[in-house]
């Protein structure tokens, strides 16, 4: 049995990191040997180890390298080093994100001071251990060079283990070296046989897999054989690791066996091609073949240095598209994800690229542009101070400039001289970043409140020749997404010349669109419909779609991809000369004339306001949310010049009306947060969730499940005959737990029959206002058929109506030990349909209390128990992510992990590792809470088992509960036995199970046993009883 050690989480995070898909291990420990190779110019050791230095300030000072690289093995001594500029170099690789490991050579990994050895590098700052243990044999290795295999494998364990002991991520580099000729073929076998030893020894030795790295060679021929295909080389190298690599290594790093660079990424490439699984990220380590590149190109010239940093960089970015591919899907993703971003509904777009004209109007003692632009910078201040307004923004719009800014005024303002090319906006705006900022950039400012940053370019800038250039400009300096205006003219009734030019200008502004996406820029589309002429709101209405029509016919003609671009469009409203409408039917109009152009893939629609005032804007976006009809799009606001109105009212120029201005900057950001999410607020139902979650969930307490079946009541009750009579002894059995005295400060929440939210039962008072007394929150219990009917939405919301504050049902999960592809797609489909369920449940204000029940066919160990639960667990919380449905609004009842019936029992402290281990590796944090059910145990197991999962010596990020159901009944029916005299003794035996199962979670060991006693001696009694009776 694995104990995990305190650095578990730990080692598992860094390994991890480490080995994230498209992020190499950059090996910065050339040797002496390689420098005198490829700079012949040296000829002593002394100027070769200059050379090296200098070397590795070149590779660390590369810009954006760190984009490219998780970790880096540097010499013991590289640990306490500062770089060309005074920072010491751990400050500079954690800045950087960049994980610092050690290379140690055999004899060093074998030293009796070695476990000594590992904690001082551990404190010095290193996060892991690279070491190269050397595999000599033949082709067909024989019994003793099997032997040997198993003894360096061993070996090689031992220090594993110590190493992770010490916090350190073992770095394996298994070096296989194959005597004679031999095919592709007879080397895959020998790293088989390798790798099977070695991992048998780890697992042997405890070494947790989730916390160790593997370097290996590529499954390569023979140097006598013929060479073969990179695809070749891949699938046999992948084959050979699905054969033996445990899933739980996170990650494969290749060296090259003998291949050229570019081979190696020819090779990767192909693997990640492959249509097989690869549950490993396949990464690479930037070492020798890479030294080459950047020594030909810098030559140990000082002129040369850039040169050399732009090899460096073309190498790393060649690796990332080899093992994460062209980018394409990454690419889409990304756009996808940020354009639904940005469009969040209750999440506003402040356009803080302002005008002077703007400032002027609104402040009129304002005489100079000079006046004008000190005014703006001190309104931006004043926006970006606002406490709290972060939360209500998604994106900003920015001057470009702005995204290349650092907090250096300090250093203009002292050296004015040297920076009199700056125009005056610029270096007033340096200040203003400089002063709001703390000395932060502003990209860094907006990542950490969750703010995406673009760009407003006009319409000269996007039919620049150099358009692409400046995109993938804009995309490294932090820019996600880019704002234009393109202008459409039009009469009423537009003619084949007008409607023509329409198609013309969609189809230039499609082909601008597609390149933005090419490099990581959502479009923001901003279609300026200006209507000349008398027209009332239907015929504005029908050029609005007539250019929708266009834009989006051009935009698919261009295969730009909808579900990463954003509209920004006006409100559909009559002329200036027409009378006024209310603004439900601009709603009305705007929504209808959007359901007939613009498709469904768009994920949101930014409005500004059309000429509205800003509080008719905010009554219209209130009226289309309250539309009757499908609108399959969020809505969106940008916080634009119509914004601003409010704030420089309230804030007049004067320093003394700041705070004033802020409030209204507040007010406004809640006032357009409250309309597209509804005056409810879906922040308000995504409180209550969260809160009702994490009560129910709360640690010590328990989940009082009264739907016991009339099946259970005969069962406990022999003497029952009829259903009738079950029913009544039902009703009373409910009575009884329910009137124990002190009994519900142990329980958070109680299933219920529907009908029960509707009785008085008790005391004369309304069910739900004894429990409301108590503190004891009513949930539902449904079966899997009213999940799926028709009017379940509608259901739920009749079932918040009625005091319900979650809903439990419970889905089965049928596997073999092994699931084959069919099962796995088969549990891909049932966790999407409770995704689906749960998410209409949270839309109506319950909590889903989801039960996965897993059943495994056919014999099984504890762990192949604990490897299903993983692969369930995984499906169902993907499944509701995708969904979007919010974890801290949601509890999860399951079972503990167990052995099969006919294995043998194991003690109560595996089956708590086990249990906790599966969810340590499949639950995310925002899960409040995990109610167990017993998986067969019996309640005094049980009760052991919750007791050890407490003690285990390991992160548990959710509250440990437990459901009071059948277990319970038993105990309490067998005392009742359906007699008025044993009433009370029943109740007893109630209080005492409650109480005993909140200790058990609470930690109180002295009363657990003393509890324990107490149910042991009140079984007597009840045997006793049972005798005389």
């Amino acid at each position: 049995m694995r104990v995990l050690n305190d650095h578990a989480e730990e080692l598992a995070r860094y390994a991890a990191y480490i080995g994230t898909l498209g992020k190499g291990i950059l090996d910065a420990v050339p040797s002496t040997d390689t420098i005198k190779k490829h700079l012949p110019g040296i000829r002593t050791n002394a100027e070769s180890v200059e050379k090296r230095d200098a070397l590795l300030e070149i590779l660390f000072t590369t810009p954006r390298v760190h984009l490219y690289i998780g970790a880096v093995v540097v010499f013991e001594e590289t640990l306490r080093l500062t770089t060309g500029n005074g920072k010491p170099l751990l400050e500079v690789l954690n800045g950087a994100g960049v994980i610092p490991g050690i290379k140690i050579e055999k004899d060093e990994t074998f030293a009796l001071d070695f476990a000594q050895h590992c904690q001082m590098l551990y404190k010095a700052g290193a996060r892991f251990v690279n070491w190269c243990a050397v595999f000599n044999t033949g082709p067909y290795p024989d019994k003793s060079r099997k032997s040997g295999i198993d003894k360096i494998a061993n070996k090689i364990a031992e220090r594993a283990a110590i190493m992770q002991q010490h916090g350190l991520v073992p770095f394996l580099e298994l070096k296989i070296l194959i005597t004679g000729p031999h095919a592709i073929k007879q080397y895959a076998s020998v790293t088989d046989l390798i790798l099977d030893a070695c991992f048998r020894a780890l697992i042997h030795h405890d070494v947790m897999l989730e916390g160790t790295l593997l370097k290996l060679n590529m499954v390569t021929p023979g140097s006598y054989s013929p060479e073969v295909a990179p695809e070749v080389i891949a699938e046999h190298t992948v084959h050979a690791l699905q054969r033996t690599l445990d899933t739980a290594v996170p990650a494969i790093v290749f060296s090259s066996g003998g291949q050229s660079e570019e081979n190696v990424i020819l090779i990767l490439d192909a693997m990640r091609k492959l249509q097989i699984q690869k549950p490993w990220a396949l990464s690479f380590p930037f070492g020798d073949d890479l030294h080459q590149s950047i020594l030909k190109a810098w030559a140990g010239k000082a002129e040369n240095v850039q040169k050399a940093q732009i090899a460096f960089l073309i190498r790393c970015k060649a690796n990332f598209k080899a093992t994460v591919g062209d980018g394409d899907k990454d690419l889409a993703e990304e756009l996808a994800r940020n354009a639904a971003y940005l469009g969040t509904p209750g999440k506003g777009i402040l356009d803080v690229v302002t005008s002077t004209d703007t400032i002027k109007k609104h402040l009129p003692s304002i005489r100079t542009d000079a006046e004008s632009v000190e005014k703006r910078d001190a309104l931006f201040e004043i926006l970006f101070t606002t406490a709290g307004a972060f939360q209500y923004i998604g994106a900003v719009l920015v001057f470009e400039e702005t995204l290349y800014l650092n907090p250096v005024y300090r250093i203009i303002r002292k050296q004015r001289a040297l920076f009199t090319f700056f125009p005056q906006d610029y270096v007033d705006f340096l200040k203003l970043i400089s002063f709001f900022c703390a000395g932060k950039p502003l990209l860094e400012v907006l990542n950490e409140a969750g703010v995406i940053p673009g760009i407003n370019i006009d319409k000269d800038e996007i039919f620049a020749q150099d358009f692409a250039q400046r995109c993938q400009m804009l995309y490294e300096a932090g820019a996600r997404f880019v704002k234009w205006c393109p202008v459409f003219r039009s009469g009423p009734h537009p003619d084949d010349p007008e409607k023509l030019e329409i198609d013309k200008i969609a189809n230039e502004n499609a082909k601008r669109a597609a390149i933005m996406q090419q490099h990581g820029l959502v479009p923001f589309l901003e279609p300026a419909v200006l209507v000349y002429g008398p027209h009332d709101i239907k015929q504005y209405a029908d050029v609005i779609e007539r250019v929708l029509d266009a834009c989006y016919k051009a935009l698919k003609d261009h295969h730009v991809m909808l579900e990463g671009t954003l509209l920004k469009l006006n409100m559909v409203t009559p002329g200036s000369y027409s009378p006024r409408v209310a603004p439900e039917v601009i709603a009305e109009h705007t929504v209808g004339a959007l359901r007939r152009s613009v498709l469904a893939a768009v994920p949101a629609i930014v409005f500004s306001s059309g000429g509205q005032s800003e509080g008719n804007a905010t009554l219209i976006l209130n009226a289309m949310r309250k539309l009757q009809i499908k609108k399959p799009w969020a809505f969106s606001f940008s916080f634009g010049d119509d914004l601003l109105q409010s704030i420089l009212k309230a804030w007049a120029g004067k320093e003394e009306n700041v705070q004033k201005a802020q409030r209204a900057f507040l007010v406004m950001c809640k006032a357009n947060f409250k309309v597209p999410v509804g005056d409810d607020g879906d922040k308000d139902l995504a409180e209550e969730l969260a809160r009702n979650a994490a009560y129910i969930g709360t640690p010590g307490k328990g989940i009082l499940d009264v739907v016991a079946s009339t099946d259970t009541i005969k069962k406990h009750l022999p003497s029952i005959r009829t259903d009738a009579e079950s029913v009544e002894k039902g009703d009373a059995f409910f009575e009884i737990l329910f009137t124990t005295p002190r009994a519900l400060q142990y329980i958070r929440a109680v299933l219920v029959f529907e009908d029960t939210l509707y009785q008085n039962p008790l005391y004369g008072k309304p069910f739900l206002e004894v429990l409301n007394d108590a503190g004891v929150i009513p949930g539902i219990k449904i079966d899997k058929d009213e999940t799926f009917a028709q009017d379940f939405a509608q259901r739920c919301q009749m079932l918040y109506e009625a005091g319900a504050r979650f809903v439990k049902w419970c889905t089965v999960f049928k596997a073999g030990p092994r699931p084959d592809m069919s099962k796995k797609i088969e549990i891909n489909k049932i966790a999407n349909r409770i995704a689906e369920r749960a998410a209409i449940m949270q839309q109506h204000g319950l909590v889903p209390f989801f039960e996965p029940k897993i059943l495994i066919e056919g014999q099984h160990a504890i762990r192949q128990y604990a490897k299903v639960t993983e692969l369930v667990l995984i499906a169902c919380v993907k499944a509701l992510i995708h969904r979007d449905v919010m974890l801290e609004g949601t509890l999860l009842k399951l079972n503990m992990v167990t052995p099969g019936s006919y294995s043998p029992e194991v003690a109560p402290e595996v089956i708590a590792e086990h249990t906790v281990h599966a969810l340590q590796r499949t639950l995310p944090a925002a899960v409040p809470a995990i109610v167990f059910s017993s998986g067969g145990q019996s309640e005094e197991n049980v009760i052991l088992i919750l007791d050890a999962m407490r003690k285990l010596q390991s992160k548990k990020l959710w509250a440990f509960s437990f459901s009071f159901g059948d277990d319970l009944h038993q105990s309490v029916l067998k005392v009742w036995a359906g007699e008025e005299n044993n009433v009370h003794e029943a109740q007893k035996a109630f209080l005492v199970r409650c109480k005993t199962n909140s200790q058990a979670r609470a930690g109180d060991e002295s009363g657990i046993k003393l509890v324990l006693l107490l149910v042991v001696f009140i079984f007597l009694i009840v045997g006793f009883l049972f005798v005389l009776y």
